[in-house]
């Protein structure tokens, strides 16, 4: 799913720059257990790695190492609050070009991308945080 995601970015037409540091930045739980991990191209090759452990305390004397948890959840929102704007330049140059699908989704008054075809790109990142804390750590329907 990540490498689907990363592949469909990489069509967008950013810069060398940006192509460079666009990568996904995903998670994975087993009950209060998971783990962060980042995909990236690298040349031709999709490269998946580790890169941190999550827990979310089921004991009070768990709490103090929940902290680290709520760091790693800041580094992967912040993540994804950089990939967003990092993308949203060429999501709109895509549009502009009618390169992309969601053209057909312009506002007709504005000429501006509806909110809804930007949100398919970008904006389910959110929900599925916001469900995974809900869940204590337990299954989803990511």
């Amino acid at each position: 799913m990540n490498k689907a995601i990363l592949s469909r970015l990489l069509e967008l037409p950013l810069s060398e720059d940006d192509c460079k540091t666009v990568y996904t930045l995903g998670m994975d739980w087993v009950g209060p257990r998971g783990y962060m991990f980042a995909v990236k191209k690298i040349n031709d090759i999709y490269i998946a790695k580790h890169t941190n452990n999550l827990s979310i305390p089921e004991y009070l004397h768990q709490l103090p190492s929940f902290i680290a948890t709520l760091k790693n959840l800041y580094i992967w929102k912040n993540h994804h609050t950089k990939l967003q704007n990092t993308i949203l330049t060429g999501v709109i140059a895509s549009i502009a070009s009618g390169t992309d699908d969601t053209s057909r989704e312009l506002s007709p008054n504005t000429g501006i991308p509806a909110p809804s075809s930007l949100e398919k790109l970008v904006g389910s990142m959110t929900s599925r945080c916001d469900a995974v804390i809900e869940a204590k750590g337990g299954n989803t329907r990511y």
